[in-house]
């Protein structure tokens, strides 16, 4: 990837890919946010930006989303956008989130970069080549906290796939590969895949069915919820509702039962775990209460 001359601080510098996309008529453009420290690439021109005033920011911030979306259209590529979600002084009682409305309709993935507090903090007290303010580690978990609750929930009301970038995740070999499928995978692609898949399966015996009945086990033919089971497993139990079963307030809100939510549902999954965990907890037995002969009468939720 390459890197290219940035606009300003909410958009700063943003890189390239070199695939053309020919499916999504909706360039790809995927924020990259993370708190002042977490490691994502500096911004360019920020002392200048600074000096503006807040009706100029956003102007500005706008004026160079735009850019960059249009760039998008015309060159076919996408872009990866650093910059700040939430500013927040230690002093105060609550931050300012700066995205714009222009640059939430522009995204269509935002990637945080879920940094330990204690590493930023550390960071933040060694860059020699900044003047840092001292911020405590309590109030960095503090704004990085309300910063992915924030980010989270508007991603949801503007049809923004969004992520966290765990520790799990940050290797080259692992994000690459994410931001390469972020950047071909549609809907027409997904249901491409799953058709070749079920005529691969539907071939593999001796016979080709003339009829195939598909129907949801989940409290249809079983009791149990495989979903519930799998958050109950991997979840702590001293988490809240919402993030002990996310699910529910997923397609609850503003995204329902969309391509989009399955989509963020399949995030949330890998956000909280590794391929290699995820197979063994699927893998993991039923409680002892559950009945294989449950799966054949079914119970009504």
């Amino acid at each position: 990837m390459k890197s290219n001359q940035p606009c300003c601080d909410s958009v700063g510098d943003y890189t390239q890919t070199s695939l053309v996309s020919l499916e999504n008529p909706k360039p790809v453009v995927i924020g990259l946010y993370g708190l002042p420290g977490s490691g994502k690439s500096f911004l360019w021109g920020l002392e200048r930006f600074q000096s503006l005033k807040a009706e100029e920011k956003n102007e500005y911030r706008e004026r160079a989303i735009a850019k960059i979306k249009q760039d998008c259209y015309n060159s076919g590529k996408s872009a990866i956008v650093a910059g700040h979600a939430l500013f927040w002084d230690e002093e105060k009682e609550t931050g300012d989130f700066i995205c714009t409305q222009a640059d939430l309709k522009t995204y269509t993935h935002i990637l945080y970069l879920d940094v330990p507090a204690e590493k930023i903090a550390k960071y933040r007290a060694n860059d020699l080549g900044r003047c840092r303010p001292a911020v405590s580690v309590a109030h960095l978990t503090r704004w990085q906290r309300a910063e992915k609750d924030h980010l989270r929930d508007v991603c949801r009301s503007y049809d923004i796939i969004f992520m966290v970038i765990t520790p799990h995740h940050a290797s080259t070999s692992k994000l690459i590969p994410l931001i390469h499928d972020f950047r071909r995978h549609t809907e027409d692609l997904n249901t491409t895949l799953a058709e070749q898949q079920m005529d691969k399966i539907m071939s593999g015996g001796t016979e080709t069915p003339e009829t195939v009945l598909v129907f949801d086990a989940d409290k249809t033919l079983a009791p149990q919820d495989s979903g519930e089971m799998f958050w109950e497993q991997v979840s702590s139990a001293s988490a809240e509702e919402d993030e002990r079963f996310p699910l529910k307030k997923l397609f609850s809100g503003p995204l329902k039962y969309s391509y989009s939510a399955f989509r963020q549902a399949t995030i949330l999954c890998e956000e909280i775990i590794d391929e290699e965990d995820y197979n063994s907890c699927c893998g993991t037995p039923p409680p002892a209460s559950f009945s294989p002969s449950e799966w054949v009468r079914g119970r009504p939720s």
